[in-house]
């Protein structure tokens, strides 16, 4: 490479300029859904079309939940280093039989499992608050209703 020879400045895709402007319309487009708008109303308050908007929403939501889970990861990290180190610091004496180390140790082991999702996922039945569970007595069409209803509120 010469002197007079300068290297090209490169933008990552988070640094250009359109980049970082789609992703205020996104934000832009989240915080109108977060208030209340629909797809049709951030469309006309950002300028675009409806299908432009949802699909600003959706991404922005995708990326926040990327977001999260990067964070999820990083905690889910520290807490099994610290999980690692008490359970050393205890090791010795539980192996010992020492009883109330040997029982933190298992206590550890049991929120390292938890933490990271190696035991079986708990059955929880559905009841109200008197412990009777409303839908058993509910026909299949009067379930397959509640179930559309359901859907239909996620939808708006």
């Amino acid at each position: 490479m010469t002197d007079n020879v300068r290297p090209t400045k490169r933008h990552t895709a988070k640094a250009r300029p359109d980049c970082a402007a789609a992703a205020g319309r996104r934000a832009d487009a989240l915080a109108l859904r977060i208030k209340g708008l629909t797809f049709a109303g951030i469309g006309d308050t950002l300028g675009v079309d409806t299908s432009t908007a949802y699909r600003y929403v959706r991404d922005a939501l995708a990326e926040t939940l990327a977001e999260c889970a990067e964070l999820a990861e990083h905690l889910r990290e520290l807490e099994n280093q610290r999980l690692d180190e008490m359970q050393a610091a205890l090791w010795e004496k539980a192996l010992a039989g020492v009883f109330p180390a040997a029982d933190r140790v298992l206590r550890i082991m049991e929120r390292r499992a938890k933490l990271n999702g190696l035991d079986a996922p708990q059955k929880i039945a559905p009841t109200d608050p008197s412990g009777e569970n409303p839908y058993t007595k509910m026909t299949d069409d009067e379930l397959r209703a509640l179930a559309a209803q359901i859907l239909e509120a996620d939808h708006d």
